[in-house]
């Protein structure tokens, strides 16, 4: 079976721009793995750090990863 979508995923951000904490918000579907690859791809990337009033700060996010077949 050939899956494709979306998988939306909820995650925190901290001070230096890692994904400090991620979770699926929007399943496209776990038996295949799609979900934990999402994951897993969103933890390998950083990103530019939250501000408040100049000062890096931890926040959430919302990052929505497409799986397309070719």
């Amino acid at each position: 079976e050939k899956i494709q979508g979306s998988v939306e995923l909820q995650l925190v951000i901290g001070v230096k721009g890692t994904v400090t904490s991620a979770r699926v918000v929007k399943s496209l579907d776990a038996r295949y793995g799609l979900d934990q690859q999402a994951v897993k791809t969103a933890k390998e990337w950083t990103f530019t750090p939250c501000r408040l009033k100049g000062q890096a700060v931890p926040c959430t996010i919302t990052l929505v990863l497409d799986f397309k077949l070719h």
